[in-house]
């Protein structure tokens, strides 16, 4: 499992109506620009965190007391005034002294394809949110479609094989190797224990009792008939005495 990082942020929230305390399960709800704020410790996943100010502010070590949060928010907005463009953030590089190649690879790919962003038509969309959640919607539909389509197939791949099964049950029921109730017949036992040509025949053979009145040789020679596999133009002429065995095995 991965490892979940937690941090706890102070972040500028709602104040609650009436200046009311929090309620322990009340979620406290972020502050829009402009708007009056309380500042609240909230803990957060590291994935959530975009990116790091390279400015530092003074953080009191004790920040339970409603004034020293707020004493940390109005350095935040001091920071955010000088620096209308925009925070600079802090650059792994230069400020890290990160010299990792991999690392520097993976940046530069990283900063291309944000550059890439930034002059994409979509980005000048007006209804830019409204259209990355059609799109975002249109992913999740895609994916149950082709989750149905390999139910689907799963589903016809199955039904070809019952349709399979049940066509071989019912040559085992009229060869004998099973029963009406589909319950093995002695034939079928016979038939399971053969592993090295073709079974059903072999069966048949042996219950058939076409092997009591040949010899050793004969049996052998019958038997090599469904074990040797090479094909051949050449005709061979058989003696009567195999012949005849080989004639009934055929039938």
């Amino acid at each position: 499992t991965d490892t979940l990082y937690i941090l706890d942020v102070l972040l500028a929230c709602k104040i609650r109506p009436g200046g009311r305390k929090r309620k322990a399960m009340e979620v406290p709800l972020p502050a829009e620009t402009g708007q009056k704020s309380e500042m609240v410790v909230i803990p957060v996943e590291l994935k959530c965190v975009t990116a790091f100010s390279a400015v530092r502010v003074y953080v009191p070590k004790d920040i339970r007391t409603l004034e020293n949060r707020t004493s940390v928010g109005k350095a935040i907005r001091e920071v955010t005034k000088r620096f209308p463009d925009g925070v600079p953030l802090l650059d792994p590089v230069e400020d890290l002294k990160i010299k990792d190649k991999s690392f520097l690879k993976l940046v530069r790919r990283i900063e291309s394809l944000e550059s890439r962003l930034k002059s994409h038509k979509m980005t000048k969309t007006p209804d830019l949110d409204v259209q990355y959640d059609l799109y975002e919607k249109w992913l999740a539909l895609d994916k149950k479609i082709k989750s149905k389509s390999v139910e689907i197939s799963d589903c016809m791949e199955d039904a070809k094989l019952k349709s399979t099964l049940k066509g071989m049950t019912r040559v085992l029921r009229r060869l004998g190797h099973a029963t009406a109730d589909n319950v093995v017949a002695l034939k079928g036992r016979v038939a399971c224990e053969i592993s090295s040509c073709d079974e059903l025949v072999v069966a048949e053979i042996i219950l058939s009792n076409m092997l009591n009145d040949l010899s050793a040789e004969q049996v052998v020679a019958l038997l090599s008939c469904l074990i040797f596999r090479e094909r051949t133009d050449d005709h061979v002429k058989l003696k009567e005495e195999l012949n005849k065995p080989l004639r009934q095995m055929r039938e």
